[in-house]
């Protein structure tokens, strides 16, 4: 295991409050941030999220949907990478109070602040220095010397082997370098916890949540799914939002159609039903979307909300559960 005490501060930034920073991005090979600041952009379109409803494992839709939980766990890889060496560059300008004067204020300008702290990441000398001061802490705590040789009293071990690649690799950005030596000694529990926050925001196994799978293995498998608890709740908000006002209070709509529903799901949360991903057009894409489909209107009867006029999906509606109202105790 990387040893890695000479950077205590950088090595624990994953763990501790990561509020510092309003912001959700990821950053690109060449440092862009491709998902851009939440608090200045609250209706940028999210990404596309396939949900099976088939239920039929190994199945061509089932496929798609837990290639997209690979996604985004893939993602928040990237993600934890990007926070960590945004906030180890935001370290090393505070221990130079001139040199961040020259930044615009990170708690006001937050995205601004990010762009050019950037900018100046890989041509400022001394960030440049820091992080190899750093990096050749990290180095002697495992054991390599500056000489590229291993003390005689240190063994040879796969985290001081690793270290010694990463110092021949010419190509190796002081920065990049860094950065890569803090998140290996921290992957496993810096994955296991952000890992752990997904699964469990997006309700794993839950009756309300939107991804299924195995919890059995070295290894666990999830698919986008919808729980019919969610299901329900996305029809009452799709009904709500067709409300209109009767005797001074606003009702929701009796009834929506479901190629309306399923345009509204698509754009306001990016949930895909009836048609494959953006970047699947293969025959399989096509033909596993429709049948996810009429999968999909079989858990719709199941929850009582479906009305069938005829075949033609034009004439296929969502409506308003019917409430029953419990009749009054005599007691």
């Amino acid at each position: 295991m990387l040893q890695t005490r000479a950077t205590n501060d950088t090595a624990q930034s994953i763990s501790s409050r990561t509020d510092q920073f309003p912001f959700v991005c990821v950053l690109d090979e060449t440092d862009e941030l491709v998902i851009g600041i939440a608090q200045s952009a609250p209706s940028i379109q999210g990404p596309e999220i396939y949900l099976d409803c088939t239920g039929q494992r190994g199945s061509y839709s089932d496929e798609l949907a837990r290639g997209f939980v690979e996604r985004d766990l893939e993602t928040l890889e990237r993600y934890t990478r990007s926070l960590l060496k945004l906030r180890t560059l935001d370290r090393f300008l505070s221990l130079n109070s001139s040199q961040r004067s020259t930044l615009p204020d990170r708690d006001s300008h937050t995205s601004e602040y990010l762009k050019q702290l950037l900018a100046v990441a890989h041509d400022d000398g001394r960030l440049l220095a820091r992080a190899d001061q750093e990096f050749e802490q990290i180095c002697a705590e495992n054991g390599l010397g500056v000489d590229d040789e291993f003390s005689s009293e240190s063994e040879v071990t796969e985290a001081s082997a690793f270290l010694k690649d990463l110092r021949d690799s010419s190509e190796s950005d002081p920065i990049e370098r860094l950065v890569r030596v803090l998140f290996e000694a921290q992957r496993k529990s810096a994955m296991k916890n952000v890992t752990a926050w997904y699964y469990s925001t997006a309700g794993f196994n839950r009756n309300y949540g939107m991804i299924s799978g195995n919890t059995r293995g070295a290894r666990r498998v999830g698919r986008y799914t919808l729980s019919n608890e969610l299901l329900s709740a996305l029809v009452h908000v799709a009904l709500a939002d067709e409300a209109s006002r009767e005797g001074g209070i606003d009702r929701p709509a009796p009834r929506i159609s479901l190629r309306d529903f399923l345009d509204r799901i698509s754009k306001r949360y990016g949930l895909l039903i009836d048609r494959p991903p953006s970047h699947e057009n293969s025959a399989e894409a096509v033909e596993a979307s429709r049948a996810n489909l009429e999968a999909f209107k079989v858990r719709l009867r199941q929850i009582g909300v479906f009305e069938n006029l005829s075949d033609d999906f034009e004439a296929q509606y969502l409506r308003r559960p019917i409430q029953i109202i419990p009749e009054p105790s005599n007691a």
